[in-house]
């Protein structure tokens, strides 16, 4: 998850010309129209500032949805090994348990099926239960997928991206965690609150500027054009009008027809980025808001990995200090044990000639 959401970090709020910059370059055109309400190279700039703004919004959007396809696929895969995984595990439960029955332990399947409990529980979070007669008993989320030789697979609905257990209604619970969970997590809550409120920005970009836009006044007294395409209110489909952007004299600067000083229309576009739009928050505060929540949660994920990590190893080391064999402890005593057997083989060679010296007195 922490792997993720750095990745989304990196397409929001890039180190340089981040959604934030591109938004208060849009009005401070705006600002500087106002101020210049004849010049239409002025006029072309803010056609340039907001055609950086809609590219901005448009790729991140863009990223996202690749970003997300590329997690589908990812989830695609993992229930897939997990299947395997729950499969295999089965198969070597009856291995071992034919084999030990037999008085004939089959050192070598425990080991595998022990690894491939560990891979199981990176992808899934699990219970683990071992039953002499059966083999290990596997639980995900309270639901038994592994007992003894018998196993239940788990069922994805790739457009939900829902997940039962094999013959059941049971849905499985991505806070279960593990890698499986992370990335149904990250596509259903995280990346889809994120895009809803990139689309929440651009819907308020292009009512918000095309509500005063369509009152106003260009160079040539045109009037009722919207500055945004006004069918375009999400963040992947926003867009400059077809009215204005190949004519910028058609920008909606006045507020009065014949009166190519009169720069109020501008104005009150600029004066935009103060008006609390969403959530009680002015636009460049909630994209500011968007990207901190996102480090934020960053961080959390990062902490918890940490501590997860940590955890991980202490178990890990406790496991190694029982069941882990030292190569150089254990050469060491080989050599011991050389050295003992052939300090007792001269002990009874020197025997030997000992006993034949006396018989052959």
């Amino acid at each position: 998850r922490q792997r993720i959401l750095s990745s989304i970090e990196g397409i929001i709020d890039p180190s340089e010309s981040g959604l934030s910059d591109r938004l208060s370059e849009f009005w401070n055109a705006w600002s500087d129209v106002a101020d210049n309400p004849t010049d239409t190279s002025i006029r072309s700039t803010l056609l340039s500032k907001a055609g950086a703004l809609t590219t901005a919004l448009n790729g991140a959007d863009r990223q996202l949805q690749q970003m997300e396809s590329d997690i589908r696929n990812e989830i695609v895969g993992q229930v897939d090994r997990v299947n395997e995984l729950l499969d295999r595990i089965a198969s070597l439960n009856q291995t071992i348990t034919k084999s030990t029955n037999a008085g004939t332990p089959d050192f070598a399947a425990a080991d595998e099926r022990d690894n491939l409990v560990r891979e199981l529980s990176g992808l899934v979070g699990i219970e683990v239960q071992s039953n002499h007669a059966d083999g290990l008993y596997i639980a995900i989320g309270g639901v038994f997928v592994v007992q003894g030789e018998h196993s239940v697979g788990l069922e994805l609905n790739v457009n939900k991206l829902s997940i039962t257990f094999e013959g059941s209604d049971t849905r499985f619970d991505p806070a279960t965690g593990g890698q499986l969970g992370a990335s149904i997590r990250t596509v259903t809550s995280d990346m889809a609150s994120i895009r809803q409120r990139l689309d929440d920005v651009a819907a308020a970009i292009v009512n918000e500027v095309n509500a005063l836009h369509t009152t106003g006044y260009g160079l040539d007294d045109s009037t009722g054009l919207s500055f945004f395409d006004p069918t375009g209110t999400t963040a992947s489909s926003i867009s400059i009008s077809a009215d204005v952007l190949a004519n910028p004299e058609r920008i909606a600067v006045s507020a009065a027809a014949g009166a190519v000083g009169n720069s109020d229309i501008a104005r009150e576009i600029a004066n935009l980025r103060l008006e609390k739009l969403i959530s009680g928050r002015t636009l460049e505060e909630d994209v500011v808001d968007i990207v901190g929540g996102l480090g934020a949660e960053i961080s959390r994920a990062a902490t918890d990995a940490g501590g997860y990590a940590s955890v991980l190893n202490h178990l890990d080391g406790m496991e190694a200090g029982v069941s882990a064999v030292s190569v150089e402890e254990e050469m060491t005593r080989i050599i011991e044990l050389q050295q003992a057997y052939a300090a007792t083989a001269r002990v009874l060679r020197a025997t030997e000639t000992m006993m034949e010296t006396l018989l052959a007195i």
